[in-house]
């Protein structure tokens, strides 16, 4: 009994790892929720909870978090390199991919979806969908020089940016890596990353 349990607990870790993957892939192609492929995927309430309970029940909500932690960082560093070479030589093809496994992952959201209409029900379908249509008409500022010398109120600003887009990650519908784009540090913050992790430099 006790075997079987702790299989059981292993298993569930490593299925986090990969839904942790599949969020951090999402996290870092702009346009495309992580939010959203954790409510595809069945752990949104999880991870919310986990996220808001941090204080109350710690060490239960870090054993949750983390690994789906690890399968996030996993996910951004084994994909970021190849998913930033596609948008860049086949951006519509990319896109149509992650855009059909998104919409292949509505029926598993619609099947929870029971009981009466309500005004509350609606204005959570709204809002979130109201906001991330809005992210279509904002300006995209122009690429921030990442190498020239930040002063303060850069590094205040790219805090500020940073907390947006963690925030985006819990919200079903806004893309947190679309944010970065249209602030202006998606392209530089890839550019870093992809050129310390696969070209050494």
């Amino acid at each position: 009994m006790e075997e079987n349990k702790q299989k059981r607990g292993i298993k569930s870790f490593l299925l986090d790892i990969v839904r942790g993957m599949a969020i951090g892939v999402a996290f870092i192609i702009p346009g495309f929720s992580g939010g959203s492929i954790a409510a595809i995927l069945g752990i949104y309430e999880k991870l919310v909870g986990a996220i808001a309970g941090i204080f109350k029940e710690f060490k239960k909500s870090i054993l949750t978090l983390l690994p789906i932690g690890i399968g996030m960082v996993l996910g951004v560093i084994a994909l970021l390199f190849p998913l930033s070479w596609a948008l860049g030589a086949f951006p519509i093809p990319t896109v149509c991919i992650f855009i059909g496994l998104a919409i292949g992952g509505l029926p598993s959201i619609t099947d929870n979806c029971r009981g009466r209409i309500k005004a509350t029900n609606i204005l959570a379908l709204l809002i979130p969908l109201g906001l991330a249509a809005a992210l279509s008409f904002l300006p995209v500022q122009p690429d921030v020089n990442l190498l020239s010398e930040l002063n303060f109120a850069d590094y205040v600003l790219m805090f500020a940016i940073g907390i947006v887009g963690s925030a985006a990650l819990v919200v079903p519908g806004i893309s947190g890596s679309m944010l970065l784009l249209i602030f202006g540090y998606y392209n530089p913050i890839v550019s870093l990353m992809t050129d310390h992790l696969f070209k050494g430099r």
